[in-house]
């Protein structure tokens, strides 16, 4: 009995080594299997112009040198989430080392650069990994790379040439544990990159890059990447493009000299995103920066030189917060550029100098340049130059053309605010009475101090019902997005919120279900109830409504005592707020639990 069980898998051992299938012709096409894996690669190889390659699930392909693969015609490899295909290098020491062919292969080109071309490929659940040159290059056609992995790779994770009818897709892509440059694109197309992660790469230049392109970067992950090995570094770098930056997280990045998304020359929308405890380590102490033209923790923007005053940037809904540049701009910094910054918070930022934001705006022989600044939520920024008169200055302004600077929450009049050095500012529009000043903005749980080192992603930025910043903000010309940073209706109420949050009763039942209510100005009583309630309120003035969860008015009372009852005994059981407006603007809110 033990002779046939031994017999039996020495047959099975014969047959899995049989299996191996050993590619040594240059061309190549046809239906690589699962049973004929893994494909042992031992030359170069080409998918021919006209010719067809099927990779099924599972497939494993094995370089064996410093080989590659090249597509001219149409590659479909299709693996499966249990079954993934692999592209790998047979022996991988020193896959990290650039200076040495061994330890790695080539990767995987599709096209030749300058030579469009109409074949089709498919590339999902894919690996790729250990690669020293391009792990994927894309040239003058047309790919999507879905649900693909990309990690132990030193040259371009994914290298794209475009021309202006091609099209570029990534989505739902992990690259991580790359010590070169992770993604370069430079194109004349259409790049949309979404739902990936770009994680833990130490690449030597900008981690992501697009250039000459039309861009949609929505809903990724970049964190935890670290560019610091060459001068002008960045976690995101868009140049002379169109772009929608939206719904991403950028957190704990660390770049040599701009902020975590950089963008040079182009027309930007960045909106929506979560951009926090990113790190520029250029610094002014240690005489290694470029002077004013280096910085920008979260945000830089950049159209220096700009002659015919062309470029606009959009910075609105997003959370800014404990970011750090170590010369100027914590959170932004603003080169030659038009810039509109609405409605975003911008919390604990840290830098040398503006510790909020920085501008270097000097005067276009084109026309003005303008910075608008406007229903944002200001707090805690601090500028660690203290030689300065004010550290908790949200604003510098080394050289200003005009800057308009209304409706926004912070912990300073305007004048105080804003440090001004070298020309400082030619115009000032807006009316900066309409700022509102104050010691708490009243937000759930921000970050409880300022610095890259405070953890930002444990912290909840929303309003809290009794917040001065709802109904507080001002929409003429501040070109409001359709949604907050939550992805809610973008105004509710009579007015749209100061900050990247819209304040409502359902976000916020929905968002902070377990958190406690802060103490109230407004009390009420039973709390919970079922026949009658009574509000208390300190002055007799203004308006008490009664709102169900969605925020639709159930009952409304003008004040006028400070004692008012509303019966409750016909409401059904759930969630309502008791919501009194002073007439002056100030809103407070109690929770209310009808049983």
């Amino acid at each position: 009995m033990k002779k046939i069980a031994y017999l039996f898998l020495l047959i099975c051992f014969t047959a899995n080594v049989k299996a191996a299938t050993s590619i040594t012709a240059s061309s190549v096409s046809g239906h690589w299997t699962l049973a004929g894996s893994p494909y042992m690669i031992y030359n170069d190889i080409y998918v021919d112009y006209g010719s067809v390659l099927i990779i099924d699930p599972g497939v494993d392909v094995v370089f064996y040198g410093a080989y590659g693969m090249h597509v001219n015609g149409s590659l479909y490899a299709t693996g499966a989430t249990v079954q993934p295909i692999t592209f790998h290098a047979n022996d991988t020491t020193g896959w990290y080392n650039t200076s040495t062919a061994a330890g790695s292969w080539k990767g995987i080109t599709f096209g030749i650069y300058g030579i469009p071309s109409t074949d089709s490929s498919s590339f999902q659940f894919c690996k790729v990994y250990d690669c020293k040159t391009n792990a994927l290059a894309l040239f003058y056609r047309n790919l999507k790379i879905d649900n693909s992995t990309f990690f132990h790779n030193s040259g371009f994770v994914v290298n794209v040439y475009l021309d202006t009818f091609n099209k570029y897709e990534m989505s739902n892509c992990a690259v991580y544990n790359n010590t070169s440059s992770v993604t370069c694109f430079t194109n004349l197309g259409n790049v949309n990159i979404h739902n990936c992660s770009f994680h833990d790469n130490a690449s030597r230049t900008n981690m992501l890059s697009v250039n000459k392109g039309n861009l949609l970067l929505n809903d990724n992950l970049f964190y935890q990447n670290n560019q610091t090995d060459s001068q002008n570094t960045t976690t995101i770098d868009i140049e002379y493009s169109n772009a929608v930056v939206m719904g991403n997280k950028v957190h704990d990045n660390t770049s040599e000299f701009d902020g975590a998304i950089s963008a040079y020359y182009s027309n930007v929308d960045i909106v929506g995103n979560y951009v926090c405890n990113n790190l520029s380590l250029i610094n002014m102490i240690s005489g290694s920066s470029c002077g004013s033209t280096q910085g920008g923790g979260g945000i830089r923007l950049s159209a220096e030189g700009d002659t015919v005053n062309k470029y606009n940037y959009t910075i609105r809904n997003n959370i800014i917060a404990n970011n750090d540049a170590r010369y100027a701009g914590g959170a932004i910094y603003i080169i030659g550029a038009n810039a509109n910054i609405f409605n975003n918070q911008i919390i604990n930022n840290t830098a040398y100098n503006g510790g909020a934001i920085h501008m270097f705006n000097n005067v276009s022989s084109s026309g003005h340049r303008c910075v608008k600044v406007k229903n944002n939520l200001f707090y805690g920024n601090i500028t660690t130059n203290f030689a300065l008169p004010n550290p908790h200055a949200n604003l510098e302004i080394s050289s200003g053309d005009t800057i308009e600077y209304e409706y926004n929450w912070t912990e300073n009049p305007f004048y105080t605010d804003n440090i001004n050095v070298g020309f400082g500012y030619n115009f000032l529009l807006g009316d900066t009475t309409k700022n509102i000043i104050g010691t708490d903005p009243r937000m759930v749980s921000p970050t409880s101090s300022a610095g890259v080192t405070v953890n930002a992603s444990t912290s909840n930025f929303f309003l809290l019902p009794a917040s001065p910043c709802i109904d507080a903000g001002d929409t003429t010309g501040a070109a409001p997005y359709s949604v907050d940073y939550a992805r809610n209706t973008r105004i509710y109420g009579s007015r749209i919120d100061i900050g990247a949050f819209e304040f409502n009763p359902t976000a916020y039942a929905t968002l902070n279900t377990n958190i406690p209510v802060p103490e109230k100005t407004i009390s009420v009583y039973p709390n919970p109830a079922n026949n009658i309630i009574f509000v208390s309120v300190p002055g007799a003035k203004g308006k008490i409504e009664l709102q169900d969860i969605s925020g639709k008015q159930i009952i409304g009372k003008n004040v006028t005592n400070t004692l008012t009852s509303f019966d409750i005994h016909a409401l059904p059981r759930g969630i309502y707020f008791a919501i009194w407006n002073d007439g002056s603007g100030s809103k407070t809110a109690q929770k209310i639990l009808v049983e």
